[in-house]
């Protein structure tokens, strides 16, 4: 995947996010935090404040309903719910001990942002490709007097950015070389719609690099997509087209049947899975059950 390509993903995750908050009846999933620090991101550049707008056009408002409700049911919907499954797993984490965050492929995640101002002891780091960041960096000269009144917030020396192109950077010395990594602090790694876009033996380079950084007692939070034909057998999926569009193609599945052997494989222990159609049911009142395709699914798992 192109950076640019990996940066138009970014953009229409972070869109279903703040359509959810806006526009849905399923608000709740969306805090206050995470929709201001969120919008406050994407005002950073100029290419963010366009697509704040388009947010609120006519146009989008009507498209996203239709493709949530005709051509991939609550597309938007389970990318809300991973994000609140996500932040309140990694709270429970922080309450257990853990020290040091990093979030591998964050895009325009907003959660290492606001949970750097309220766990000012926890070192965040963001690694992702430079043409990515440089729209969450800030940039004065970008950002309007509006943008600027309604989203400032301080930046935190407890929150890091790590440049990584995989054709360029190895990761582990990406990590071990910035002064604020420490290999001994309990550890959480976050991979949100990461390694289903990567190839197999990259997906496997991933979780050798995350053991090889902290060691033993590591832990980590992953998405990962069931194989189309456990969900499609009778009917037309068009999922693969819509993320071929997106630039981003799915290239790694997992049958979350095999997912204690693949970790084991891979020196981890599950700990836990959550399907999104699960998460459904957990935060969405039984009266208001949306249809879902139930493709995603979280896991839970630490280094032994």
């Amino acid at each position: 995947m192109t950076p640019q390509k990996a940066c138009k993903n970014a953009y229409s995750v972070a869109k279903d996010i703040l359509y959810i908050a806006h526009y849905s009846p399923y608000r709740h999933l969306v805090s206050n935090e995470m929709r201001v620090t969120l919008e406050y991101i994407l005002s950073r550049s100029e290419v963010g404040l366009r697509q704040l707008d388009k947010l609120h056009s006519r146009s989008f408002v009507l498209n996203t309903r239709y493709r949530d409700k005709w051509l991939i049911p609550g597309q938007s919907l389970q990318n809300a719910l991973c994000k609140h499954a996500i932040e309140q797993m990694t709270r429970e984490a922080l309450s257990s001990g853990i020290e040091q965050v990093i979030v591998l492929g964050a895009g325009f995640d907003p959660l290492s942002t606001y949970l750097a101002q309220q766990y000012p002891k926890v070192h965040f780091f963001e690694v992702d490709h430079p043409y990515i960041q440089q729209f969450k960096r800030e940039d004065p000269t970008l950002r309007s007097a509006n943008a600027r009144s309604k989203y400032n917030q301080p930046d935190r020396d407890n929150l890091h950015f790590l440049e990584f192109d995989s054709h360029r950077h190895d990761l582990i010395r990406k990590c071990r070389t910035h002064a604020a990594f420490d290999d001994a602090r309990p550890t959480l790694f976050i991979c949100e719609h990461l390694l289903m876009h990567l190839n197999p033996a990259l997906v496997s380079h991933v979780l050798a690099c995350t053991r090889t950084l902290t060691g033993r007692g590591t832990r980590i939070l992953m998405t990962a997509s069931e194989p189309p034909q456990r969900l499609s057998r009778h009917r037309y999926d068009p999922r693969p087209l819509y993320q071929q569009w997106l630039g981003a193609p799915v290239r790694w599945h997992l049958d979350s049947q095999h997912a204690v052997h693949f970790l084991q494989r891979h020196h981890y222990q599950l700990l836990g899975i959550q399907h999104t159609t699960a998460l459904k049911t957990r935060f969405i009142a039984p009266t208001q059950q949306p249809k879902l395709q139930g493709h995603l699914y979280l896991m839970s798992a630490v280094c032994r």
